[in-house]
């Protein structure tokens, strides 16, 4: 009993942890201030989600992730090491802010007008927004490790795999549930929605290109600065 108890709560804090995206936030976010598509998308964006961590879940029933995830850690670390990458990334990042500081200094050009096309809802499109909640589940490598690890806690039930897709869904709810509670609660607390989509719009139209460009110089001058130190070190 007592390792069924640890085995549930591990998978409800390590749903929390998979599901935990900034960067999804913030597109769940921009899908809430549209309204009630806004929340059929989010919904579409949890179920894309739960079928990326499921189809892990799956290969790793049959595959040694610790070997995957060795293999994938071992040749980026071999790619990053070396210098001339950081030569490359350096030169890209000062290229970029410089061409973004020509477009600053340009000013807003006059738009394209577009042609006559039917009126097409992409954006809240469920195909758009499962596709988006799937690809999350692949971003980063932390993503695979967490994955490994829910894999590996499955497993202590025992070989039997219809036990272990049981127990899986335990992890489930805490992967999702969030997203799916911020969309229930959004036309339920008024106040708390206006709040949000009043910092929302603030962020959205806020001006970053000299932050930006900042950001951009600084790491493009880290880069070259550890690219040149590495070959130093290594003459």
């Amino acid at each position: 009993m007592a390792t069924w108890i640890a085995t549930v709560t591990s998978l409800l804090v390590l749903g929390l942890v998979m599901g935990f995206s900034p960067t999804l936030y913030g597109i769940c976010l921009a899908y809430l201030v549209q309204g009630a598509p806004g929340r059929r998308a989010v919904a579409w964006i949890s179920l894309g989600l739960a079928i990326g961590c499921t189809l892990l879940f799956i290969v790793y029933q049959f595959v040694d992730g610790a070997i995957v995830s060795t293999y994938l850690s071992s040749g980026v670390r071999a790619i990053v090491m070396q210098r001339w990458v950081d030569l490359v990334a350096g030169v890209l990042l000062l290229l970029a802010a410089g061409l973004l500081s020509w477009r600053a200094r340009r000013g807003p050009t006059a738009p394209r007008p577009k042609p006559d096309r039917p009126h097409r809802t992409d954006d809240s499109s469920p195909r758009t927004a499962a596709a988006l909640g799937f690809a999350n589940a692949f971003m980063g490598s932390s993503g695979f490790a967490t994955m490994y690890i829910v894999a590996r806690v499955v497993s202590v039930v025992g070989p039997d795999l219809a036990l272990r897709a049981l127990v899986y869904l335990a992890f489930v709810p805490t992967l999702v549930g969030p997203y799916l509670i911020l969309a229930w609660s959004w036309n339920r607390w008024p106040r708390m929605a206006a709040s949000i989509t009043r910092v929302y719009d603030l962020v959205v139209h806020r001006d970053y290109h000299r932050l930006v460009i900042i950001g951009l110089v600084a790491g493009g001058v880290l880069f070259i600065g550890l690219g040149i130190k590495g070959f130093v070190d290594l003459a």
